[in-house]
């Protein structure tokens, strides 16, 4: 589906703040912090509500916004994505889809996304995806994955999950995270690390990702400064909007 008229713009993603949606105190906190990006996380525990009502109180200093919803493998996805877009209208910037294992889940995404934009009078393809790759049938299928949809900006290596689905004890992550930039560099979007250790995420920012998530504050400073600004690959633009 085009909706390349009306898309938003890509943004750097250098660093990524994950911050559980359940923890009220956390979300309020995330709110001034000097990090491109915050992604409310759903996954937690029952924080629908609670984090539809904080993207639609505005207010953040991230350039970028999301909430990470429910994986496709449970009943709560759907109701993620309308609760959270209805009520967050255009504050919310993006979805980000974890355990993403092949395209037809992002384009039932973007179908998705597209009826609630129709339905509540909000731009057409104002909402952008990021894909969660965690899992070796993911990984095999990233390209596929991040040309399923104009919206999709991002994809992003879960290293824990990734490590479960494929069973390694002793994980090295290069070649997933090798293969995930050659795969985001053929479609045109960033290729960005999940939550890991600092090893990991500057693994990542010698091979050329734009970007890293965090779940310490405090590491928000040293994943802005081993990545860059914009990160290798990302598109030359303002941090701040």
């Amino acid at each position: 589906m085009s909706l390349s008229n009306s898309l938003p713009p890509m943004r750097s993603r250098r660093s990524c703040l994950l911050v559980p949606g359940n923890d009220q105190e956390l979300v309020h906190a995330s709110r001034g912090t000097d990090v491109d990006e915050v992604v409310l996380d759903l996954l937690p525990g029952p924080a629908r509500g609670a984090v539809a009502d904080a993207v639609a109180a505005g207010g953040w200093s991230a350039a970028t916004l999301g909430v990470r919803v429910h994986d496709l493998t449970t009943p709560h996805t759907y109701r993620d994505v309308i609760e959270v877009v209805e009520t967050a209208g255009t504050h919310l910037d993006v979805i980000v889809l974890p355990k993403v294992q092949e395209p037809e889940q992002v384009a039932w995404l973007d179908l998705l996304l597209l009826q609630i934009e129709r339905t509540m009078g909000l731009p057409e393809g104002g909402v952008a995806i990021e894909a969660g790759i965690e899992s070796a049938m993911g990984l095999t299928q990233a390209l596929a994955i991040a040309q399923a949809s104009d919206r999709v900006q991002a994809l992003v290596l879960g290293s824990h999950g990734f490590a479960a689905d494929t069973g390694m004890r002793s994980p090295s992550f290069d070649f997933a995270l090798q293969t995930l930039r050659v795969a985001a560099t053929a479609a045109g979007v960033q290729a960005v690390a999940g939550p890991s250790g600092k090893h990991v995420h500057a693994r990542a920012a010698g091979l050329g990702l734009d970007g890293a998530w965090v779940e310490d504050p405090d590491h928000i400073a040293v994943t802005n400064e081993a990545f860059g600004r914009g990160g290798s690959h990302a598109p030359q633009v303002a941090t701040d909007q």
